[in-house]
């Protein structure tokens, strides 16, 4: 029996025209989060001085005014909301990465650098021949993608059990798309080409550029050779397409002899310019869930960067003290690459801000003392960034994967920040005012008074 949203300093608390039995059932499970070091004196005090009969006022009782009750209401929301909407309660639980070398046997260097699920896609060196492989997460599981015939390849992206890269065949690189195996070589170049490079693939959409006419033109196809489909926007003197994901392809254009990050949604007319303003040059190396990413020069420095479809959108991931990083890989809501620090560079991965950024090489085995990331993938019990790192003992390139264990789904993270604060109550609270089928907390197809407990219960006892 809904009366409705009042505001109060930009905030939405749901009433009911009982008692506002929603916000005191949350002060007292607040009262007692096992996290909060808040001081809950002063709002007990305000619960304890509202008159009883505003604690009881029903539709039965119409002696005391709703208005009455909304302002008891309100004086000891406002108080909470003081005091508690800066605390965080818990952050999301930070599992702990461990790191395998992919290294097969004695070859002389060794780099991952696509992931799809627990698949690394990558190229390492064997028998004087560069050639595309792919890893299942250990060095045994390394497996040749080098097609017949071809003198090097490289596999750069995999996704959706397709492997996308560069061969040279016949005297000239030609993208390539493999799904597992040497034999299943597809060769991607387009009528009229003298060369062709594969960069990416994403949701069944192949990325890279094609030389036609002397020009480098960002390409996609979607699995052959003839569904070529050039993205080179007008005024670009050449362009690059590094990946694909969400029906989007990024990469760069070259316009007035700067590299300018873009955005495309399959065809050329649909370009979209992502470098920020005050940036000398730009590029994109990742796409996903609405994102892209990559990095942009300020003052001679790469800084990582993430857009969301729109140069306005521009959001600096470089964490203190870095003298350099970037971005490669977009997965889940999070982002891989690498930062350079004190001379040295860190693989690392990023939550979507740079004060999320988590350095990689603090679970590097002792031997290796920087590293890179260029992929990121996730299946249904782990997270997998690959890589490449240095081995001091060797001075080799050695591919590497990361591997932590998902953390169990966190329901009280109602609006999926990975943090649960007092806007994931907030949240809850304004869908659950509008019936929203979000706000069915316990799954039993009504949005009623018990999806509100079960939700207070569980950021009670936060993640």
């Amino acid at each position: 029996r809904h009366k409705g949203v009042a505001t109060q300093i930009g905030l939405q608390l749901f009433w009911t025209e009982h008692i506002d039995l929603y916000a005191i059932a949350s002060i007292l499970q607040l009262a007692h989060h096992p996290s909060n070091n808040t001081d809950m004196g002063p709002i007990m005090s305000s619960l304890r001085d509202m008159h009883p009969r505003q604690f009881l006022h029903s539709r039965v009782d119409d002696s005391v005014p709703i208005a009455v009750t909304k302002r008891a209401g309100l004086r000891v929301v406002n108080t909470v909301v003081a005091a508690l909407t800066a605390t965080t309660f818990c952050a999301a639980a930070q599992a702990q990465w461990t790191c395998t070398n992919l290294h097969p046997g004695n070859t002389p260097q060794s780099y991952a650098r696509g992931a799809s699920g627990g698949l690394q896609a990558g190229y390492s060196d064997l028998g004087g021949i560069t050639r595309a492989c792919t890893w299942a997460g250990t060095p045994s599981s390394w497996r040749s993608l080098n097609p017949v015939g071809a003198t090097e390849s490289y596999a750069l992206g995999a996704s959706g059990g397709q492997q996308m890269g560069t061969a040279f065949v016949s005297g000239r690189y030609r993208a390539s798309l493999w799904t597992g195996s040497a034999a299943s070589w597809v060769d991607l170049s387009p009528a009229g080409s003298t060369a062709s490079y594969g960069q990416g693939v994403g949701d069944g959409q192949q990325v890279g550029s094609a030389v036609i006419g002397g020009v480098n033109r960002a390409s996609v196809w979607t699995g052959t050779a003839a569904s070529w489909v050039n993205l080179n926007p007008p005024g670009a003197t050449e362009s690059f397409a590094f990946a694909a994901g969400s029906g989007q392809q990024v990469g760069h254009a070259v316009i007035s002899n700067a590299g300018r990050a873009s955005l495309w949604s399959g065809t050329a007319a649909s370009w979209v310019n992502l470098h920020p303003s005050g940036s000398t040059d730009s590029r994109a190396y990742a796409a996903g869930g609405g994102k892209q990413a990559g990095y942009a020069v300020f003052a001679g420095v790469r800084h990582a960067s993430l857009w969301s479809g729109t140069a306005a959108s521009w959001v600096d991931l470089s964490p203190a003290g870095s003298t350099r990083s970037e971005v490669w890989a977009i997965s889940d809501g999070k982002q891989a690459g690498f930062v350079f620090i004190g001379g040295q560079v860190h693989a690392s991965v990023w939550s979507g801000t740079a004060d999320s950024w988590v350095d990689l090489n603090l679970f590097l085995p002792p031997e290796f003392v920087q590293s890179y990331a260029y992929a990121m993938s996730r299946d249904a019990t782990h997270t997998y960034v690959a890589g490449s790192g240095i081995n001091s003992t060797n001075g080799r390139s050695e591919a590497l994967v990361w591997v932590r264990d998902n953390p169990p789904p966190c329901t009280a993270d109602f609006n999926g920040d990975t943090t649960v604060d007092f806007f994931d109550y907030l949240d809850f609270v304004a869908a659950f005012s509008h019936l929203a089928t979000t706000a069915d907390f316990n799954h039993d197809s009504v949005v009623d008074f018990f999806d509100y407990l079960d939700f207070v219960q569980a950021f009670s006892a936060g993640c």
